[in-house]
């Protein structure tokens, strides 16, 4: 899941051909509700000032926010970025009674937020554009499960994200 090297320098460009490749991620095609598509965020910031760097984001009427993060096959999110996107996530929800609803058990009751990460994995040239739609889903976090799930399934990111939506308008969710 994750990876903590005390010896690398915070905040620092660890891998340059990594870090110059996420700039070349492509949202296109995920504009599935009024055509919101992901936005990419340069970089943010965790309560102890550590620079946090984060693929994409889409946020649809503040109840449902999904966080895209892409991963060169074979390699793991560091500690400081795992627990940003967990923190980010678990304080999206304002209740979580719908904990088994997404994997097709259970029921919901007043569910009103929703925080979703989802990592993808890449293994493209350095200088190719990356379609995230069209990338496997490696691992998961979610407001409602609040565990990491590692996909043993293959799915693009185009359906997880369209799983997504329907559970979020089987429950009701304003989207």
């Amino acid at each position: 899941m994750w990876s903590n090297n005390d010896e690398e320098k915070r905040g620092a460009i660890i891998n340059q051909d990594g870090y110059l490749q996420s700039k070349l991620i492509s949202y296109e095609g995920l504009d599935l509700i009024r055509n919101i598509t992901p936005t990419d965020i340069d970089a943010t910031y965790d309560s102890e000032g550590n620079i946090m760097n984060v693929a994409g984001v889409t946020e649809y009427k503040g109840n449902l926010v999904i966080y895209y993060e892409g991963k060169r096959i074979g390699q793991t999110m560091k500690y400081g970025q795992s627990t940003f996107f967990k923190n980010q996530i678990n304080n999206l929800s304002d209740l979580n009674h719908c904990r088994d609803k997404l994997h097709g058990k259970g029921s919901c009751t007043n569910v009103r937020k929703y925080g979703v990460l989802i990592v993808f994995g890449y293994d493209e040239p350095h200088d190719q554009t990356i379609f995230a739609k069209d990338k496997y889903v490696i691992e998961t976090y979610d407001s409602e499960t609040q565990i990491w799930l590692e996909l043993k399934k293959e799915i693009t990111v185009l359906n997880y994200l369209k799983n997504i939506i329907k559970f979020c308008r089987e429950n009701n969710m304003e989207i």
